[in-house]
């Protein structure tokens, strides 16, 4: 394509990182997303949302973690939406742990969980309360009114 004298720009290596991940070509598209500074182009916070979301579908939440702190480099953490996917991959993956530890981060920061972190799994919110994670599972659930029964309910357990 490059020889047909059409300019690729970053949107254009957007959709297909995104399509090399939907169909599970990590490598690929790891390495379509480090030839873009070569290529004269810069990853923008869509480029490492895609990528962080594709890593975690994809059950590589530590290549995922990896590039998201790479993300600070670009300043890129301007935004709230790599912080929620991040988090949301994390907690699927069963990085409880370092997902609210992240999740901490992005409020201290001042972001807030959108609709996508609250999405999570109900698998996913049992196990935060089996944890004792009650006020996580409320900050995502949007059930702060809940918070002092569910702690009560994990002490017994």
């Amino acid at each position: 394509m490059r020889n047909s004298g059409l300019e690729l720009d970053i949107i254009f290596y957007n959709v297909v990182i995104d399509g090399l991940c939907k169909a599970g070509h990590f490598e690929d598209a790891n390495e379509l997303f480090r030839e873009l500074s070569v290529n004269g182009l810069k990853p923008d916070v869509y480029t490492y949302t895609i990528m962080i979301n594709g890593f975690c579908k994809g059950g590589l939440a530590d290549e995922a973690y990896q590039l998201f702190k790479s993300m600070r480099d670009n300043e890129c953490l301007l935004y709230s939406i790599p912080y929620n996917v991040m988090v949301q991959g994390l907690f699927r993956n069963n990085y409880t742990s370092k997902a609210t530890q992240l999740l901490a981060e992005m409020v201290d920061k001042g972001f807030s969980a959108d609709l996508c972190t609250a999405t999570l799994h109900s698998r996913d919110m049992r196990m935060l309360l089996r944890i004792g994670c009650c006020d996580v599972y409320c900050f995502l659930a949007g059930r702060w009114n809940d918070l002092l029964p569910l702690c009560l309910l994990c002490m017994e357990v």
